[in-house]
């Protein structure tokens, strides 16, 4: 009962600390994340995003409103080629962070996901500043929806479930622990928690498939914010695989530990 108590508790805190991780930690999220900034599709949606904020929001000098539209489109354009891209990149995804996934439902939070685009929106504006000779100051946030309120609801939850992994793995690690010392053969007993870890990792895959295809089904309300969400999906499915194959390594381990310990108890006796 302890071995399979011991995988139960795995089953669940494996996802839940993979979540508190890359999710729920800021820099985890940002390391996560980092990677779409060099996608081309995306720099492309994300510099005419930046772009459109630029024509809409900034406060230009009396004359320049109506001159500026193609020098915008061109700054936009260079955006990525710009050498401060990456950290305002890096800032954009953290304040990403803290505004659709930290403290869930705080005051002054927006209702919706939001990518906050004012670090980038100061690269066009530097480059536009540079052509019109004047002075601009951009604006000290600028948010793109990057879903919808129910979008948001369902990032809550799972922000929730991040930090009981810790929980959940001590207990998983106790219980194999306890399972161990009461075993009268420990040999069958490691070979049984390899085989049982075996079937644990093959329901993470299928769930992991399960809940990208459901995330990728997910209306977000516009192609920016569909973007976005589609290479995220597909980063977050690239690095939870890594957590799997360990798993799988380590139910193998267990396996040929076991299997041996058998072996060599038989040919003992």
């Amino acid at each position: 009962m302890a071995i399979l108590a011991s995988l139960l508790l795995a089953a669940a805190a494996v996802p839940a600390l993979w979540l508190d991780a890359n999710v729920v930690q800021e820099r985890g999220f940002v390391a996560l994340a980092a990677p779409l900034g060099e996608d081309a599709e995306f720099q492309a949606a994300l510099s005419s995003a930046a772009g459109t904020a630029a024509s809409t929001s900034l406060d230009l000098p009396p004359g320049l409103a109506g001159l500026v539209a193609p020098l915008v489109t061109t700054a936009a354009a260079a955006l990525n080629t710009d050498p401060a891209y990456p950290a305002a990149w890096t800032e954009t995804l953290a304040r990403t962070h803290r505004l659709s996934v930290s403290a869930p439902g705080a005051a002054g939070q927006p209702d919706t996901l939001v990518l906050d685009v004012a670090p980038l929106l100061g690269l066009v504006v530097n480059r536009l500043a540079a052509s019109v000779g004047a002075e601009i100051t951009p604006p000290a946030t600028m948010q793109i929806p990057l879903g919808t309120p129910a979008n948001r609801e369902v990032v809550s939850r799972l922000t929730q479930a991040g930090p009981v992994g810790w929980w959940l793995a001590v207990g998983a690690a106790a219980a194999l622990a306890l399972g161990l010392a009461l075993a009268r053969r420990r040999s069958t007993t490691v070979l049984s928690a390899g085989l049982g870890l075996a079937v644990v990792v093959a329901v993470w895959k299928g769930a992991a498939t399960l809940a990208a295809g459901a995330v990728e089904a997910m209306d977000t309300g516009n192609p920016m914010a569909q973007l976005f969400k589609d290479r995220f999906v597909l980063a977050a499915t690239a690095s939870l695989d890594g957590w799997i194959l360990a798993g799988a390594l380590c139910a193998a381990v267990l396996v040929l530990a076991g299997g041996l310990a058998r072996l060599v108890h038989r040919r003992a006796t």
